[in-house]
This record gives C-alpha cells, structure tokens and sequence, in this order.
C-alpha cells in the first residue's frame, strides 16, 4: 500500500466539520468522514464531491459510544493504512434554558462534546504508539 498522510474528521456531515474534511483532501490528505447515523445521505454526498472511495471513507458513528469510535479509527486504518491526524469536531448544544436542561440532556452534552475529545485522543495514540513509523504528532 502506497503511503498517504490521512485524516480522520469526527462531525464531518456539516458546517465546520465539512469545511474542515474539504480543506484536508484539498491539501492532499485522504480523509475519513465521520458523522451519526442520521446523517449518512449527506456523508455518502460527501464522500464522492471529495473524491469517492480511493481517497475518502465514510463511517457512520455515534461519538459518544467508544466502542464505536475504536471501530471507525480501526477502518481508516485498515482503509488507509494509519492515521496521521484527529480532528474531533463532533459536538451538540442543547438551546434549552438550564432551568429546563434534564440531567439525561447535560450527560449527553457532555459526553459528545468532552468525553468524545478524549476519546478520539485516546483511540488514536493507540494507533500512533502502534505504529511509531507512523507518528506525526
């Protein structure tokens, strides 16, 4: 397999997670798009306006699940051959005024928005200290 840095972009369906995984390919990087399942139509559009399946890969996660996201880190790499960079981008916001916020909610929030940063990190230097050759942190 020839090298190719890669990226892998958490929240990729929309806004600046799009923005982000575009920027990425245009610099050259094959990228791994990464968003909920509800928004796999916009993930698969995505994926062949950045250039179809040689260069992006597109995975359907729910960050807040690490099994998950060990899954989807695991297919870039069986796709791409490593990881070079991990942007955890996915986040939600609850619009709700904290009086009206459920515990439920602000586990969520927190879940996606902190422990998914951590996750991502964690997931990914298992992968960097796997294949040190690969480091480029």
């Amino acid at each position: 397999m020839e090298y190719r840095r890669s990226a892998l972009v958490t929240g990729a369906a929309q806004g600046i997670g799009k923005a982000i995984a575009e920027r990425l390919r245009a610099d050259g990087l094959a990228v791994t798009i990464a968003d909920l399942p509800s928004s796999a139509p916009l993930l698969v559009e995505l994926a062949a306006a950045l250039g179809g399946p040689d260069t992006v890969l597109s995975v359907a996660v729910d960050v807040s699940d690490p099994a998950q996201v060990d899954n989807a880190v695991q297919a870039h790499v069986d796709q791409f051959g490593g990881l070079d960079v991990m942007v955890a981008n996915a986040g939600i916001a609850i619009t709700a005024p904290l009086v009206e916020t459920t515990v439920q909610q602000w586990r969520r929030t927190m879940a996606v928005n902190l422990f998914v940063v951590c996750q991502c990190v964690h997931t990914e230097l298992g992968v960097v200290y796997v294949a040190p050759a690969r480091r480029r942190l």
